[in-house]
């Protein structure tokens, strides 16, 4: 093998034991190409002489590079000064045959000179500085997406004009790769630092994607067909970049910037590349864009040349078209492909159940009722909830059970209690929610998704019966003649949707002398009791099918139940549309509605008509192909702060122990 690499110009520091040869990007130039192919070489490369570390189990140096900046990181450098990393790094680099150490970040790109000069100052003298390079035109949609899949992006378009405000001086801030904040340049920063003789410019063929392992072959010294050979890193699409990007832009207040790359990035972002649904579309680079996109290219290839730096490659690269679109102007996505949307879920529950988010603790929903004031006085009367339905506690009774503790320091005991049939009457008033049969189908429907279930609408549908005996319907009779006999006559309440719920709710706190929202607002993010439109529910199936057999009870507690759907429950339709039941159960529901009137008529109570409110029509949630954005970053949101919840209980415990 014959050694290419040019002379490294300057004496070895004592303080580190091999010469350095320091890859720096810049990011999206076939860097996770170099750094997979150089990672999986390791055994090849140490016979050669020649350290590429395995410090921490990842294909580049990232964690080394925090650590050498003296930046904080909540995982790896909660301190500010942690040099582990580096220490370990001189222990194999003065391992006997080490000729020369090869260390690869991204990150090092984007530091200003303060930072840069103090990398340097840990690597002793002999350090020489690669650099790889692309097109611009073809790497500012590349960068773009690689910032919104960590979920801290502005939109595309705003972006590329402050990017591209004046392409010539080579600030191209906020591509930080490209900054001149400090005073530099990308080359002349590191010019100043290391001498032109000591940078390398590699610029790979955009026509041959094996170009750039044979110039790092040349540049190692290593016989042609050393380093084993890696596409590049796959980039999201532009769709997908909006749904990590919206998904940050709903959660930046709630995380670190640790916990935003694991969940967002890693997490909902590696789960839509790995996952099998819509890709959406590429990100183009708009027409209007393409000159100045160019302009930078061409000034940084004279940059390039100007500092003298050794360039493989050709220069006329950088300046290379891309791929442009149509000029339409930006316009934020309302809607995204279900499937899409599933993948990326699906890669945030996962993240979100390993260290450090992982918990047995199944937490609280990540939405809680609005705070209230007054919620502590006194109330002016005890109050019973009397749901009717087929099946289960309906809408009435799931709330009025959650709003029990919280106006229990209200009263003694409980003021607010639900009345079941065959139970004896309290005093006070009473207020009558009569659920007819398709909503608690609906429902229950709910139920089962929530439980983790995974069946079609029409599955479950056709296995309801909505039958049920004399015995069960004079309960119910008794009940309500009971009710009716009493000299205040209880109200009641039809109800069909959310908003006729929350009707119910309101007439609870007058009944009981409760401040306005003590109950009504429990039905805002508490997990099953308003009911989900039927694109929310298609998005809690196509999740449930996706992660079937990963997690455990309490992750699907905490992460499903107080996290997507507390999310998704919270932008529930005050009047949404519901599925069609098949033939036969349908007219069971017909049948169970009139024979439930015929009872409050019976027993004299009146049942008003519920309020219009528009032609509903009827919704097929097994139909659903696309979801409105806003439900989609509702349900990751819900995953990323339920997980979010884990994390800072920790730090909160650390921090008491220190």
């Amino acid at each position: 093998m014959r050694a290419l690499l040019p002379a490294w110009g300057r004496s070895r520091r004592e303080d580190f034991p091999a010469p350095v040869l320091l890859h720096i990007g810049i990011p999206k130039s076939a860097t996770t190409a170099v750094q997979n192919g150089l990672a999986k070489s390791r055994r090849k490369l140490r016979k050669a002489g020649i350290l590429y570390p395995e410090l921490d189990g990842r294909i580049n140096h990232h964690h080394l590079a925090v650590q050498l900046m003296g930046r904080r990181h909540g995982a790896w450098n909660p301190t500010g000064d942690s040099l582990d990393l580096l220490e370990r790094l001189k222990r194999d680099a003065s391992a006997p045959g080490v000729t020369q150490v090869v260390l690869s970040s991204e990150l090092l790109a984007e530091i200003d000179i303060t930072e840069a000069r103090k990398v340097l100052s840990h690597l002793g003298d002999d350090v020489r500085i690669l650099i790889t390079l692309r097109s611009i035109p073809q790497l500012l949609p590349s960068s773009w997406q690689q910032g919104a899949s960590a979920g801290h992006q502005e939109p595309f378009e705003d972006w590329l004009r402050e990017v591209l405000r004046d392409p010539a001086k080579l600030d191209l801030r906020p591509l930080m790769s490209m900054r001149g904040d400090d005073g530099y340049t990308l080359m002349t920063r590191w010019k100043k630092l290391v001498g032109a003789k000591n940078i390398t410019v590699l610029i790979p063929d955009p026509e041959d994607r094996t170009s750039v392992f044979a110039e790092m072959e040349e540049l190692l010294g290593l016989d042609q067909g050393t380093l084993r050979q890696f596409s590049s890193n796959t980039s999201l699409s532009f769709t997908q970049s909006e749904f990590t990007r919206l998904t940050g832009a709903a959660t930046r207040q709630h995380l670190t910037s640790f916990e935003r790359v694991q969940l967002v990035q890693q997490g909902m972002g590696n789960g839509m590349k790995r996952g099998t649904g819509t890709k959406g579309r590429p990100a183009t680079l708009p027409a209007w864009a393409l000159d100045a996109a160019q302009e930078a290219g061409r000034a940084l290839a004279r940059s390039v040349k100007a500092s003298r730096a050794t360039v493989l490659g050709d220069l006329d690269v950088l300046s290379a078209e891309a791929r442009t679109g149509a000029d339409e102007p930006y316009a934020q996505p309302t809607e995204f492909p279900l499937s899409m949307v599933i993948d990326g879920l699906a890669g945030g529950f996962r993240r979100a159940t390993e260290a450090p988010f992982a918990s047995d603790d199944a937490m609280r929903p990540v939405v809680r009722a609005p705070r209230v004031e007054g919620i502590g006085e006194p109330l002016a009367s005890d109050a019973q909830a009397v749901p009717l339905a087929f099946s289960g506690s309906a809408g009435l009774g799931r709330v009025a059970k959650a709003a029990r503790t919280r106006l229990h320091s209200a009263a003694e005991g409980h003021a607010l209690t639900r009345l079941k049939p065959g139970r004896d009457l309290r005093d006070g008033p009473a207020v009558v929610a009569v659920e007819p049969a398709a909503t608690t189908a609906w429902r229950l429907y709910q139920s089962h998704l929530i439980d983790g279930g995974a069946q079609t609408w029409a599955e479950f549908a056709a296995g309801l019966s909505l039958a049920r005996d004399d015995a069960w319907w004079q309960e119910r009779a008794t009940m309500l003649q009971a009710l009716a006999a009493r000299s205040d006559a209880p109200a009641v309440v039809t109800a069909d949707d959310n908003a006729a719920l929350a009707a119910a709710c309101h007439a609870l706190e007058a009944a009981l002398g409760a401040p306005a929202g003590a109950v009504a607002g429990l039905a805002h993010g508490t997990p099953g009791v308003a009911l989900l439109s039927v694109e929310q529910a298609a998005i809690l199936r196509g999740f449930n099918a996706a992660i079937e057999g990963h997690g455990q009870e309490a992750d699907r507690k905490r992460l499903v139940a107080n996290g997507l759907v507390s999310s998704l429950t919270a932008r529930a339709p005050e009047h949404g549309s519901l599925p069609a039941l098949p033939p036969e159960v349908a007219e069971q529901a017909r049948l169970h509605d009139a024979r439930m009137a015929a009872l409050l008529a019976e027993a004299g109570l009146a049942v008003p008509a519920s309020p219009p409110a528009g032609d509903r029509g009827h919704g097929d949630p097994d139909a659903v192909e696309v979801v409105s954005a806003d439900d989609a970053v509702a349900a990751a949101a819900g995953i990323i702060r339920a997980a979010r919840a884990v994390s800072q209980a920790a730090r909160k415990r650390a921090a008491a122990r220190a």
